[in-house]
């Protein structure tokens, strides 16, 4: 995982999935979801990318 502050486009460059949300803690949804949205998202050959 790399955090980005701000938001370079340059890092986000190329197929992305973006997930946009607020996430007050890794309890065990966000974890499954999160891990769900970037399987599927290097599954297609993107980055997995989380705006919060």
């Amino acid at each position: 995982m790399k955090l980005i502050a701000g938001f370079p486009a340059q890092e986000v460059a190329g197929p992305s999935t973006v997930t946009v949300g607020v996430f007050d803690g890794m309890h065990t949804g966000h974890t499954m979801f999160l891990r769900r949205m970037a399987d599927a998202a290097h599954a297609n050959g993107h980055r997995a990318v989380v705006v919060t």
